[in-house]
């Protein structure tokens, strides 16, 4: 369902909340500092808590889920991924869209931190979007061991009582937008049905997570 656009994002998202350099953050504002500090800790508390190998896909998932909660408006991305089909859909529909998505996004984002190979973050120019300090952008730039630097807007939300992450452009493609255009057009294929896309997401939630731990690799 999620094509090579949305495997580039959704790769580059994960990789991302590793190590962050924050060059700038000395001359922030109080409430670019702010921002600057929502994004560090959650890179570090998804460095710590992630990317450990011994721990068993269930709870790299767990730990997933809660960082997904705590730094992420899911409610507003989901809704926003849905589009129009949100108002068209009933509320029992709606409430599972929200859990399948969310279920899909720690899972992958959970397997693709199981395999951090070192990336770090450099945060640039964090700009306000309005006069309220509500909403900022964030550049910033993956810096790989192989390759060049990725770059990687954030839009987070600020009018509440912790920033919340809402957007996510990885060179230029938005996480959400790619989502929304993908799950449009598997509801289109089946003739407008929200049906069909919550059966799609079904099925890509259905594998039950292993309580099992990887075995160690062994020594070289």
């Amino acid at each position: 369902m999620i094509g090579r656009r949305g495997v580039l994002v959704a790769t580059a998202l994960l990789t991302i909340g590793l190590t962050v350099a924050t060059p700038a953050a000395a001359s922030a504002g109080k409430a670019d500092g702010k921002i600057a500090g929502f994004i560090q800790d959650l890179a570090d508390r998804a460095v710590s808590q992630l990317t450990p190998k011994d721990i068993s896909e269930r709870e790299r998932a767990r730990r997933m889920r809660v960082l997904l909660e705590e730094g992420f408006d899911m409610d507003a991305i989901g809704k926003f991924v849905l589009g129009l089909y949100w108002r068209r859909a009933s509320e029992a529909q709606r409430t599972e869209f929200l859990t399948l998505y969310r279920e899909l996004v720690v899972r992958n984002y959970a397997a693709l931190f199981g395999k951090y190979t070192g990336e770090a973050v450099e945060i640039g120019q964090i700009r306000p979007l309005d006069n309220n300090n509500e909403a900022f952008l964030v550049d910033s730039r993956v810096l790989r061991p192989e390759g060049p630097p990725i770059p990687i807007v954030w839009r987070v939300r600020n009018n509440s009582s912790s920033p919340k992450i809402v957007d996510v452009r990885v060179e230029g493609v938005s996480m959400p937008i790619t989502h929304r255009n993908e799950y449009s057009a598997v509801i289109q294929r089946s003739g407008g049905k929200l049906d069909s896309l919550l059966a799609a997401l079904r099925k890509k939630t259905a594998r039950p997570l292993s309580d099992e731990v990887p075995a160690a690799a062994p020594p070289r």
